[in-house]
Order: C-alpha cells, then structure tokens, then sequence
C-alpha cells in the first residue's frame, strides 16, 4: 500500500484544490435547471418537505430522513432541505474523489481520472439527478475516507466524514448504499495482499488485517449506524397503515420495475382477477389512481405474475450474454471504469492488478445478479459503477522512479488537457438550460410554465395530472431546486405512481373531496384530465370501471395543452328554443385519430356556466361532451369519437339556467 507520502501542506493543497473543483461544478449545475428523472428526487421532496399532508413519508428512503428533513422544517418551510442536502453531499462526494485520485496518483493522471469522473457522474448525479446514483455515491464517497482513515493516509477527519457519509447514503437509498459495501472486500483483500511477501505468509497477514484497530473503528461505526437506521425503519413501517401502504407499494415496484412477461403471456390469470388488457395498460403507465379497483388484493396479484428467475443455462444465453456485448456502448460509466481500470492495471504490480480484476469482476457479478432479479435500471449500474472507480483509484500505481523531468511535466499539461475536455463536454451538455436559479417555495402562477400556472392559480377545478405525460410540465417549472406552495396540491393531483394507498396521499384528495381520482374525473363536474399522452386509454378504463356511455373533449386551454373533461350522459330537464349554429365537424390538428374539433355560436345564453354538445346517432345512441366558452355566445370543442363516425350525428346544445339542464332543439 505504499504510495509516496505527501506532507501536511500538500494534503492541505490537496483539500483546497478538491474542494475548490467540486464546489466550481456544484454552483454551475444550479444554474442548469436541476430536475430529476424519473421523478423520485422531486417526488421523494414533496412527501417529505410535507407539500401533499405534512405527515408524508416515504419507503424509499430511511424514515430518519424524513424525521430529519421535518425537523429543518421547523427552521424554515420556504426551503427544499431534501435538495439542499443532496446538494452539499453529492459536491462533498467529487471532492472526496479528487482528492483521494490526487492523493494516490501522479498529478497528469489524477487529473485525467477526475475529469473522466465529472464527465461521467456530474450531470447525472447534479443535473439529471435520481437519488439511487446519489447514494451509491455518497456510500463510494465513505467507503474511500474510510480506506484512508484505515491505511493511516487521513485522520480522524476522514473517519468522521466516511461515516457520515455512509449515514447519508444509508438514509437516502439503503439499497443502493449496500450496493457499494462488497467493493469493502476487494480493499481488503488488497490490504491481505500487501501484508503478504509469499503465500506461506498468508496467517501473519491475516491476522495483521483482523487487528487493524483503525478498520475494526470504521467497520463497527458503519454496523451501528446501519443498525440504528434499520431498526427505526421497521418499528415506523410496522404502524398497521403505513404497513398497507409499504405492502402495497413494494407489489406496485414488483410489477411495474420487474419483467412481467406482458398481457399475452398472463392474460388468462389477469382476466381471472378481473383485469382487462386496457387496466393492465393503466398499471404499465402509472394511471392508476383506482383505490376501489387497484385495491391491495389485485395489486398482489399483479406483484405474483412477475417472471420468474430463468434457469441458469437460459439466462446465460438469452440475458447474461447479450447484456455482456451491449454493456460497453450502453452504459459510459462502464466504458470509464474500463478505461481507467485498465491504465492502472498497466501501471500497476500484481497485488493491485489483481484487486482491479476483482473489482471489474464484482461489479459484473452484482449486475448480473440484478439482472437475473430482473431489475437493473442503469441509474443502478452506474451507482456500482462510480464505486468501482473510487475503488480502483484507491489502489493507486506502482512506484515508478526515474521519470524525467519533462515527461512528468508533459503528463501534467496532457491531463489538464483532458480535464479541460472533460470538463467543456459536460458545461456544453447543459448550455441550452442555463439560467437564473430558483430556489426555495416559487409562489403560484409564476413559474413562467403557462399550463403549471393556470392549474396552480385556478382554484375552481382539480386538475388530475398524468404522471408519464403531463406532469412533467410541473416538474419541469419547479426545477429541483425549488418547491410549489403548498396551495398548489389543494386542488392538482396525479394519476398513479408510488403514492397511491399512501396515508398522506388520502389526506390530500380527501381535503380535496375526490378520494377516487378516476371516478371523479366522470361524477365530478369541476376534475379536469392533464394529460397529453394517451388521454384516450383513461376514458375507456372509465368506461369499463364507472360509465360505459362517458365521453371525452378538451374543457379548457392551458396555453401549451388542454385539461380535458370526461362527461357522463346527461338528462336535461326542459326543452328550449334557442338560436344557435355549428360548424361541421373537422378532424383535429394532431396524429391521433378520433379527434376533431368544431366552432359555434349560440344567442341568448347566460353569461356564465357550462355548456355541452349532445351528439345522437339515429338509433338512440348518443354521448355529451363539454365545450369551451367565448365570449359573445361562442363556444369551441375538441370531441373525441370512439363510438360514430361524424356524418352520422346530430347536435343538440345543453346548458344551465336556473338550476336546471336546459336543452336546444336538434341541429342536423
């Protein structure tokens, strides 16, 4: 393990420098609009920073974190805690990498590495962020203060901040922090390895490992902490209805993130428990915010359907071996490690060019093992990916004497070269989202996002946003940085994802008066649909759920979209001649079909209320759909027909006066 010493002043350089490079990266990504994808980040800092019921918690993370960000809470509610701490760490993680490539590599090469790092994890881990990288950073970050602290490279400074690391990292994705722990084996079986001059040495070296007081400190630090997390997760989790909610969403994780096999293969249990192919749909894309329908029951019997494990021979050949020949022009983390990895092992003696094999060998080993659970997203590769890097950075290169003068001095100015590059590649990644950060709570209607705004300041409807679509928008005009008041979930919620039968999502709606979603969407008047994607898919599950007859049509401009309103049939209750005149019906200016739009105009109207369309085919059959008033009696209308051709129909007009449903004589 013998790397030249650096002397107190050099580290000091050392810490300036690795501080002074991430804290630079850290303050450009606030000004790159943040955001996270999928929405776990921005999701995970609404439940705990309380915007949907201030009892939110979620079971992604350690509850301590949820106790811990309600407690800064206190100090100030303007503040999005949960990003300001990933924030500080995540900078304080590249600082831990700097330093420690600086610490254990000549200054051309470290910089050549910690280039490729910030290349391969800053817009990930700061940009585009999801709290599973951030982790299995953070945990990385621990794992090399630690080998520090334990090889006497560090102080006490670095088994303090190795510890809160791992306490970060644990807190804010257990799973992904475990991830990282094995890469602990290869550090000692490196650690072995130099303790050994021949193999017969083998005990001595042992032994000389076992009693290593500084490793049994860190070892029994990262057992406590984990054990304190863990227990307080158990005991919040084991509350009977914060209990239901983890059972029913660890089942919604089962289907939604593992391989099911698809409607196809499972139809004929699906159809047995009630399901049709459209609710399976529903259920794929996170639209299904059904609490009458996606009880616990079903939601178990979709987590059972969920493939089960191929045998050894055919997941060799049809997963292992395809996903061996794709991982390099797939995942760039991967490549990175290659690269690395491989010039160390180069420049390296056996002991450490063994510890590289190992740790290329590992992180494959637990990929595939992912891969056969059938549950390896690449935000997870790359969290094992980035320990792989600290991993092989700690194991540094061979001493080589004798370099000339001039070849140190040229490897210098070819790693800042390659730093540069790096560094320009990632900077010219985020060039077109540069702007003025927003921090904190952004006040309703001033996001600049026209559809977010109308729904954020328009308090006479509750707008249903579609998570795969349309709630992007939200996502987008808040950034990760800042926090809608917590006015703007009084009346917007989404239609499925991880907080449905969540005991803070219940409140919510409750408050709101629509605990179903999607039979509120066709009973409730004043519940709009945000959605751009497949509105269509949501109108045949009410359908088949709650109103064979309902209809769709586009019910109000939201400047770069429409809300759109699922109408059920309606009976007027008085007839009365009004004049009024429509144009024919044309086919809507989009891809999907079914869609057309029409204007109208129609005198003597109130001023205010709504307005429908009945359409009637001549065998009975009709449907009402809502329109969108003008001014002086206009009106427009976005109709979706799913159930007759337009030469087929004919118009009567509804609308309300004194209480009642008012009908026109027939248009033809």
């Amino acid at each position: 393990m013998a790397q030249n010493d650096t002397t107190p002043q050099q580290k000091r350089r050392l810490v300036l420098l690795s501080l002074g490079l991430a804290l630079a990266f850290g303050v450009l990504s606030l000004f790159a609009s943040p955001s996270s994808w999928p929405h776990d980040d921005w999701d995970i800092s609404l439940v705990l920073s309380g915007c949907f019921d201030p009892s939110g918690q979620i079971n992604f993370v350690n509850i301590l974190l949820g106790f811990l960000i309600k407690g800064l809470g206190l100090v100030s509610t303007t503040v999005n805690w949960y990003f300001w701490l990933r924030w500080v760490f995540t900078v304080l993680a590249f600082a831990a990498f700097t330093y420690t490539a600086f610490l254990f590599l000549p200054a051309g090469l470290a910089l050549t590495v910690d280039g490729l790092f910030k290349f391969l994890f800053w817009h990930v881990c700061m940009v585009e962020t999801n709290f599973t990288r951030n982790a299995g950073l953070w945990a990385a970050a621990a794992l090399a203060l630690l080998a520090l602290y334990t090889w006497k490279r560090a102080g006490r400074w670095a088994f303090r901040g190795g510890l809160l690391f791992w306490c970060m990292g644990y807190l804010w994705r257990p799973k992904a922090a475990l991830l990282v722990a094995p890469f602990a084996l290869v550090l000692i079986l490196y650690s072995l390895l130099c303790r050994m001059k021949t193999l017969a040495d083998w005990k001595a070296a042992l032994s000389g490992v076992v009693k290593n007081r500084r490793g049994i400190m860190a070892l029994v630090g990262c057992v406590l902490i984990t054990a304190v997390a863990q227990g307080a997760q158990l005991a919040f989790w084991s509350q009977p209805e914060w209990a239901a909610f983890k059972s029913f969403s660890d089942d919604r994780s089962f289907f939604v993130d593992y391989s099911t096999g698809g409607w196809e293969k499972n139809q004929r249990a699906l159809e047995s428990a009630g399901f049709t192919e459209n609710d399976y749909w529903c259920m794929e894309h996170q639209s299904f915010a059904d609490p009458e329908f996606f009880d616990a029951d079903r939601m178990n019997r979709l987590a059972d359907l969920r493939a089960e494990k191929p045998a050894p021979a055919e997941f060799v050949s049809g997963q292992a071996i395809p996903f061996l020949v794709k991982l390099p022009f797939q995942v760039k983390s991967f490549l990175g490690f290659c690269l690395v990895g491989g010039i160390l092992f180069l420049l390296g003696d056996w002991r450490r060019r063994v510890a590289i094999l190992c740790t290329g060998a590992g992180s494959l080993v637990i990929c595939l093992g992912l891969l056969w659970m059938g549950n390896l997203p690449e935000r997870v590769m790359e969290a094992v990916f980035a320990a792989a890097l600290f991993t092989a950075v700690l194991l540094g290169i061979r001493q080589h004497r004798g370099i000339p003068g001039w070849l140190r001095r040229g490897g210098i100015v070819a790693g800042a070269a390659v730093f540069l590059l790096c560094s320009a590649v990632s900077v010219a990644r985020v060039a077109n989202r540069l702007a003025m950060p927003r921090v904190n709570t952004i006040e309703s209607g001033t996001t600049g996002v026209q559809s977010v705004d109308i729904a954020a300041t328009d308090e006479e409807h509750v707008y249903v946003w579609n998570i795969y679509s349309a709630y992007n928008r939200v996502q987008q005009a808040y950034g990760l940085t800042a926090l809608p008041e917590r006015d703007f979930f009084s009346h917007n919620t989404i239609l499925g994802g991880y907080h449905e039968h969540s005991p803070y999502m219940k409140k919510s709606r409750a408050a709101m008066g629509i605990q179903n979603p999607m039979r509120a969407l066709v009973e409730n008047e004043n519940v709009l649909l945000a959605d751009d994607y497949e509105p269509e898919r949501i109108l045949r599950y009410v359908q088949q759920h709650y109103e064979p007859e309902a209809a769709l049509s586009s019910a109000k401009d939201l400047g770069d979209f429409w809300a759109l309103k699922i109408t059920p049939p309606m009976q007027s209750e008085e007839r009365k001649p009004i004049e009024w005149e429509m144009q024919p019906l044309q086919n809507a200016p989009t891809s999907r079909s079914g869609w057309y739009t029409t204007r109208g105009k129609a005198k003597g109207l109130p001023s205010d209320g709504a307005l429908w369309l009945r359409a009637s085919r001549a065998d009975g059959k009709n449907r009402c759909y809502r329109l969108v008033r003008g001014e002086n009696g206009e009106f427009t209308a976005g109709l979706y027909l799913d159930w007759a051709e337009p030469q087929e129909l004919t118009f009567t007009l509804l609308w309300q006066q004194d209480g009642k449903i008012m009908e026109s004589e027939r248009l033809v």
